[in-house]
């Protein structure tokens, strides 16, 4: 490829970017939030999860989404390489590791307090949750529910 060719590639690929963003603008202009304003304010959403303990009880716990530097801090401690393998086989150590951690960033208990109190399962299906409202997984609960 000559100068000029790849002077002109990198022209047309500069223009769809910049054709993509304005497609992307007019499709949410008027509908998207002043996130400047709503950030600095605190983002707040939370909800319930009913959870299965081992006693056989259930219970109610307010779960709330998880920020990007959250998860992939939990991804990194945890040492985990990628959450694509994450409910579709058998679950490593650091899988369940990484399940609790975000179970206890999300509702602020203690990591041992959720090991000893949840039923088998109910770490992963209440985690596989807290990455959907965090936008990080899309319809993930139904094959960890299925494992």
């Amino acid at each position: 490829m000559s100068e000029n060719e790849k002077k002109a590639s990198i022209e047309a690929d500069v223009q769809r970017k910049r054709d993509e963003y304005i497609e992307r603008k007019k499709k949410f202009e008027g509908k998207a939030i002043n996130l400047s304003e709503q950030i600095l304010k605190g983002i707040v959403y939370e909800e319930d999860y009913y959870v299965r303990l081992v006693n056989g009880d259930v219970g109610s716990i307010t779960i709330r989404p998880l920020a990007e530097g959250e998860v992939v801090g939990l991804i990194d401690d945890i040492g985990l390489e990628t959450l694509e393998n994450i409910g579709k086989s058998a679950f490593s150590q650091k899988d369940y590791d990484f399940f609790w951690s975000v179970v206890s960033q999300s509702t602020r208990l203690p990591k041992d307090l959720i090991k000893k109190t949840f039923a088998i399962g109910e770490s992963a299906m209440m985690a596989t949750r807290i990455l959907e409202i965090s936008g990080f997984t899309e319809g993930t609960t139904e094959e960890v529910e299925n494992f």
